[in-house]
């Protein structure tokens, strides 16, 4: 959701050079993955257990 906003900003922009665009546009949905990625990461390997080590113990 996060790069699709990031690229109708960057199709909206008429100045923007055209290899300068080609990057954004690539750039941007690469970035927004390694993102949610990382958040996967934080949320299912270390969040998660953290949660059930505090479930075992109470």
């Amino acid at each position: 959701m996060v790069a699709d906003a990031f690229l109708v900003g960057v199709a909206g922009m008429e100045e923007i050079e055209e290899d300068l665009a080609l990057v954004a546009v690539l750039l941007g949905p690469l970035l927004a993955a390694a993102a949610d990625g990382g958040l996967a990461i934080y949320f299912l390997f270390i969040r998660a257990q953290e949660e059930v080590v505090r479930l075992r113990e109470g």
